[in-house]
């Protein structure tokens, strides 16, 4: 995770690398993912908005790569792991479909997926397929702790994320 605590010379190019990757978060993500000050991130994010780099909705503490782009509510949870684990986390990017993040820590690769009430069956099927091909360790954000039951899947880490961002893992 880049920081910029001792200086925020490259942070409007910092701000638009990870909004481009993710296409939208919240703002209060990108303060703590750069340990950013309040006043110092509002004033990159409107710059970066004049510059039509991104776009900025105050109102709703959104920032999105294009105005047209949905809040990808499973994209917004995950993220908060990436925040979570700081600089233990080397590199991160956005997976595709069923994975929503992929991120290199301690030299071993890690797959992030969001698991929606309901769709345990599926999700559960979709991991399983995806082990077989590729070798990361996985994590499984859920909303509610009976989904884990329901997935029955062994060497996994579920995480439950509050709406401010705590992070709780299950092994």
């Amino acid at each position: 995770m880049p920081s910029v605590k001792n200086g925020y010379r490259f942070l409007e190019e910092l701000i638009f690398e990870v909004v481009s990757e993710y296409g939208a978060l919240k703002v209060e993500q990108l303060k703590k993912y750069f340990y950013a000050e309040e006043d110092v991130l509002e004033h990159k994010l409107k710059s970066l908005e004049r510059k039509h780099r991104i776009c900025y909705l105050e109102d709703e503490g959104i920032v999105k790569a294009h105005k047209d782009i949905e809040n990808n509510k499973a994209l917004l949870q995950c993220f908060w792991i990436i925040i979570d684990l700081g600089e233990r986390v080397e590199h991160h990017f956005r997976g595709s479909y069923p994975s929503n993040i992929l991120f290199y820590s301690d030299g071993m690769a890690y797959e992030v997926f969001y698991c929606s009430l309901g769709d345990e069956l599926a999700m559960t099927h979709s991991i399983k397929s995806l082990r077989e091909q590729i070798k990361a360790k996985t994590l499984v954000v859920v909303e509610a702790e009976s989904q884990m039951q329901k997935m029955g899947l062994d060497d996994v880490v579920f995480c439950m994320i509050s709406e401010e961002g705590e992070v709780v893992y299950y092994e």
